[in-house]
Parts: C-alpha cells; sequence; structure tokens
C-alpha cells in the first residue's frame, strides 16, 4: 500500500516531512481515514534533529484504517495522553522509530466491530505495531541474575580493626 500508484492512500489529517517538531494536536474528532497524524523524518542527515516536543491529547480516533498515531523514523518527547480509540487497527506504530522519551497515558480504547476487510490480514486491532524485521540484530542478552550471599571469587577481604587515634599520635 506505501509503494506506487495507491502512494495516495497513505496520507493523514496532520502529516509532515523533516520537521523540526513542536507541534500540539488537541481536541479533535478523527474519523474515517487511512492514518491520523503521521510525522516522517526521511532524511538520515537530520534525523536526530526532527520530530521533537509533540503533544496529542484530548482527540477522538475512530475507524482509522492503519495507524492513528505514526511517527516515522524519529521521535523525542513526545506525550500522547487522554486519547479515544474506537475501531482502530494499531494505535500506536512505533515500527523502526528512534529517538525516545514517549510518554504514552491515560489512553483508552474499544472495539464494536473488526476494522478492515475480512480477509486482510491487517484488519483486526492492536495498541502498538513494532518492528518485526529478521535483517535488524537481536536485542543483547541481559546478564545472568546474582547470587546473593555467594562468593564469586576466592579473594577474601578480612576486616581488620583500625588503630585508635591515641595510638597514632604517640607514634
Amino acid at each position: 500500500m506505501r509503494k506506487g500508484a495507491y502512494r495516495y492512500y497513505n496520507g493523514a489529517l496532520f502529516g509532515s516531512l523533516d520537521i523540526a517538531g513542536s507541534v500540539i494536536v488537541r481536541r479533535n474528532h478523527i474519523r474515517d481515514a487511512y492514518n491520523a497524524i503521521r510525522m516522517v523524518v526521511r532524511d538520515p542527515d537530520i534525523c536526530n534533529a526532527c520530530n521533537w516536543n509533540v503533544e496529542i491529547c484530548d482527540n477522538r480516533f475512530e475507524r482509522i484504517r492503519d495507524n492513528p498515531i505514526e511517527p516515522e523514523g524519529h521521535a523525542l518527547n513526545w506525550f500522547v495522553h487522554d486519547n479515544q480509540f474506537v475501531n482502530c487497527h494499531a494505535w500506536f506504530s512505533l515500527d523502526g522509530v528512534r529517538g525516545g522519551f514517549l510518554y504514552i497515558f491515560g489512553n483508552v480504547g474499544w472495539f464494536t466491530e473488526r476494522p478492515g476487510q475480512f480477509h486482510d490480514p491487517n484488519s483486526g486491532g492492536k495498541v502498538f505495531k513494532f518492528i518485526n524485521r529478521a535483517d535488524l540484530p537481536a536485542p543483547p542478552t541481559p546478564p545472568p541474575p546474582s547470587r546473593i550471599g555467594q562468593s564469586t571469587s576466592s579473594t577474601t577481604v578480612e576486616r581488620t580493626a583500625s588503630p585508635r587515634r591515641s595510638e597514632v599520635e604517640s607514634a
């Protein structure tokens, strides 16, 4: 859907390309759309300078076919709160997004019908859409849990009494 003759379907109520940020989307009722808010960073040279300081709050998203909220490339210092999601496919698309400090809280959603066509594999709904690519490296393996009370080395440290102040002064 994103390439070729059908690319025009991948629009949004608010769409941006390589902007710095400082965007507020508040108190809207967005319905019957493919995307709702889509902020794209395509230029890797300026990626870390884009899509900063975004607040999305007090909105109602209804029957959004793909993603109501979709940062692409980079997102930093985003606050997404107190929104309603009704019959939306994947509320937050975060696949391949770099950056951090995304605060997502106080949002509610529900389904009264299955979004999309019955035969479409992307119908139904999910809250988060994360990257699912086999060509990316696996995350690092966490270290094994420590064993409390067990020594990990053969070195023994003995506590010795320190000399008294009077002994140091007389020496």
